[in-house]
C-alpha cells in the first residue's frame, strides 16, 4: 500500500545482457522527490494472456510479453534502470490506489526524465 499523498512506485531493474532473467524491485518515492530520477515507458499492453515474468522482489509476477520485450531492450548491462511502468507499478488488483495513480499519471509523466515509447519488437 501506498502512503497519504502523492506517492509512486518506481521499478528497479538490474543489470543483465541477452537472456538474463529480468530482476528488479520496486521503491516507493514521494512524486515530488521522484522529480527526474526514472523514465516513464509508454507501450502497447498487448495481449494479456501473453505472459512472460520477471523477479520482483524476490518472486515471479507475470506481464505481458510487450512489457517484457521493453524491459529487456531498455535494461543496462552495467547499470540499475529506473523506470515507471503503469502495470508493474500500479497495484492493479486494488481499485482506489488505480484511482488514485490514474489521477496522477499526469504528474507521474510530466515528473519523468524521460518517457520511452515501446511499439515492439522489429520485425
Amino acid at each position: 500500500m501506498l502512503p497519504e499523498g502523492e506517492h509512486l512506485r518506481v521499478l528497479k531493474l538490474e543489470p543483465g545482457r541477452g537472456d538474463d532473467p529480468l530482476l528488479c524491485h520496486l521503491e516507493v518515492l514521494s512524486v515530488k522527490d521522484a522529480w527526474r530520477k526514472y523514465e516513464a515507458i509508454s507501450y502497447v499492453w498487448g495481449n494479456p494472456d501473453d505472459t512472460r515474468y520477471i523477479v520482483l522482489d524476490g518472486h515471479e509476477l507475470p506481464i505481458t510479453t510487450s512489457l517484457y520485450d521493453a524491459l529487456k531492450h531498455f535494461r543496462n548491462p552495467e547499470t540499475d534502470v529506473t523506470l515507471w511502468a503503469d502495470s508493474v507499478c500500479i497495484q492493479q488488483s486494488n481499485p482506489p490506489e488505480k484511482g488514485r495513480q490514474v489521477q496522477l499519471m499526469g504528474k507521474i509523466y510530466e515528473g519523468a526524465a524521460r518517457v520511452r515509447v515501446w511499439l515492439g519488437v522489429d520485425k
